[in-house]
């Protein structure tokens, strides 16, 4: 875009200036004072800490909510199984009986289709044939006749017996329909409720997730700040680096005493167990967070050393 100015040329516009962070002699000068630049401004350590310890209770407490909401989405999950297994027990006899109807249906409409008995046409005696001859003619006439009404009457009980089957399994054909869209109608009601729940609870859980990710951003985004500040400062504030954060000395020593007493209650109950079987816990077996207990316990000493070791030299 151009600013024309009075009494001279149009130039273009400026583009806007940039924030720009502290300088490198600002950063010495706040880190010896215990100041860090974060989030646009000074923060104090220990404040800091303060922060990064409360967004790791919020942490840990958005993941049990997530938790908590994913056991409610499996539940609903196997709901939702359950009462599609039991709309399939249930429509299974219905089926059945409405296909064992279309099939008698079907067979009343083959006999309803089959075409009646062929009248017969009788015989006629040729000319100048005696008079045995005729009437032997006659009588066969009439015995044709009587089969023929006698086939007919069959044919008319078949039909009508097929007429009625075909009937009844009308009827039997629409009351299974009636039923089985009673029961499709509510299983799909109660189904879309039981998805609609769901749905939401996966919204919840994946919203609760976001908050964890963003107290997790946020702890690895001050670890990242006080990993630049020289050791020396950062122990004047107890600040300790384990696993990638950082938290004070007296935290670290209340999380080995916790794993401490975690490792000794998992043995006691263990050799319980094994006594009750008759056997004993091996002189071997470690366990498993052992390693991780013991790492922890050798960064405390390490900075219990270092931060005595800044009191002599300062001293």
């Amino acid at each position: 875009m151009l600013v024309v100015l009075l009494g001279g040329p149009a130039r273009a516009a400026e583009p806007a200036e940039v924030a720009k962070g502290p300088s490198p002699e600002e950063v010495a000068s706040h880190q010896a004072h215990g100041e860090v630049w974060y989030g646009g401004e000074w923060r104090r350590i220990d404040r800091l800490l303060d922060t990064c310890r409360t967004a790791r209770e919020a942490e840990k407490q958005h993941r049990q909510a997530a938790d908590a909401v994913q056991e409610r989405v499996e539940e609903i999950r196997k709901t939702l199984a359950e009462r599609t297994a039991a709309y399939r027990s249930e429509t299974k006899p219905l089926e059945q009986e409405k296909a064992q109807a279309e099939e008698r249906q079907a067979t009343a409409r083959r006999v309803l289709s089959m075409p009646p008995p062929r009248k017969p046409t009788g015989m006629k005696a040729m000319r100048g044939a005696s008079r045995d001859v005729r009437r032997r003619v006659e009588e066969a006439n009439r015995q044709y006749q009587r089969e023929y009404e006698k086939a007919l009457q069959r044919y008319k009980k078949l039909r009508d017996q097929a007429a009625e089957a075909s009937e009844q399994a009308r009827k039997t054909i629409d009351r299974c329909e009636k039923m089985l869209d009673q029961h499709r109608a509510f299983f799909e009601a109660d189904r879309k409720r039981g998805l609609a729940d769901r749905a939401r609870a996966v919204n919840e859980r994946r919203e609760i997730q976001r908050q964890a990710r963003a107290c997790r951003a946020e702890i690895l985004s001050i670890a990242a700040v006080l990993r630049e500040v020289p050791k020396a400062v950062r122990l004047r504030f107890a600040a300790v680096e384990w696993q990638d954060e950082f938290y004070t000395l007296n935290e670290l020593r209340s999380m080995h005493g916790w794993m401490a007493a975690k490792i000794e209650a998992d043995r006691k109950e263990l050799k319980e167990k094994l006594a009750a079987d008759g056997r004993s816990l091996p002189d071997t077996w470690t366990h498993p967070d052992r390693a991780e207990a013991d790492a922890l316990k050798a960064c405390i000493a390490d900075a219990e050393a270092d931060t005595a070791k800044a009191k002599r030299a300062v001293k």
